[in-house]
């Protein structure tokens, strides 16, 4: 009988070959292109590279993207309150992980670029609606539901957040995507879907754009104190968000009861 998702083999060859798509079309586009290169590579270096293996290969689409129906809300909840840790956490490690990898200043120059040049609302497409869909029906999708068809969960989220992280392609991101992967992927193994890791996604990617136009109006502040200040305030912040969300989630089960 033919398996509905990929074996461990196969998915790991599809990701060394969209590496390779990844990285050629992300130099075409761009370079032909510009900016709007950046949407063209998500789509032609990895959502239709995927899309087609799983019409070769004659897998199951709904089975390979954990196409299901979300049952509960508190899914939604539990992954916000995790993607405020792992947030937290992220920002930490990036604010001071810089100073030892200037090399990575490049890819800061190159999200500047499109904060000046590009709308908010492209921006948001861009950066947070379209990498949210393509990046997660990718790897907490394709990959992630191959690996826990043969693997342990913890194995299988690990695995393929490695695999994300390294798809960035930057050694200043690889810690925080590699994150951001096993919060995105535990709270698809748990939920069995892949809509409320699009859900955190989005919220990842859409809340650093707005953060970062927010913060280009400060650049006049020396920058070890803005990075210093907004990480305190910014965790703050945060601490009294997830105590909202606890109140609320609370008052959620009690109404349901």
């Amino acid at each position: 009988m033919q398996e509905k998702v990929f074996t461990i083999r196969q998915s790991l060859s599809i990701y060394a070959l969209i590496i390779i798509l990844f990285y050629v079309s992300s130099i075409f586009f761009q370079t032909r292109y510009g900016v709007l290169g950046i949407p063209l590579t998500q789509v032609f270096g990895l959502l239709l590279p995927g899309f087609a293996m799983v019409l070769v290969l004659q897998k199951d689409f709904r089975s390979v993207f954990l196409l299901n129906a979300t049952k509960s809300y508190r899914y939604y909840w539990m992954g916000i309150g995790l993607w405020l840790i792992a947030l937290i956490a992220s920002g930490i490690y990036a604010s001071y992980a810089i100073e030892f990898l200037p090399e990575e200043k490049e890819l800061l120059d190159a999200f500047n670029y499109i904060f000046e040049n590009v709308s908010l609302t492209n921006q948001i497409l861009m950066i947070a609606v379209l990498p949210a869909i393509v990046e997660e029906l990718l790897f907490r999708g394709l990959f992630l539901s191959s690996f826990l068809k043969h693997t342990r969960p913890s194995i299988a989220i690990i695995a393929t957040s490695l695999m994300f992280a390294a798809m960035h392609f930057s050694l200043l991101k690889l810690v925080t995507t590699f994150i951001l992967g096993c919060t995105f992927g535990y709270v698809v193994y748990k939920s069995k879907s892949i809509y409320p890791a699009i859900f955190l996604h989005f919220l990842n990617n859409g809340f650093s754009v707005l953060v970062a136009n927010l913060l280009s109006d400060f650049e006049f502040i020396e920058p070890l104190t803005l990075r210093q200040n907004s990480t305190t305030a910014l965790s703050s912040v945060l601490v009294l968000f997830i105590a909202v969300i606890i109140m609320t989630y609370k008052r959620g089960l009690n109404h349901d009861h």
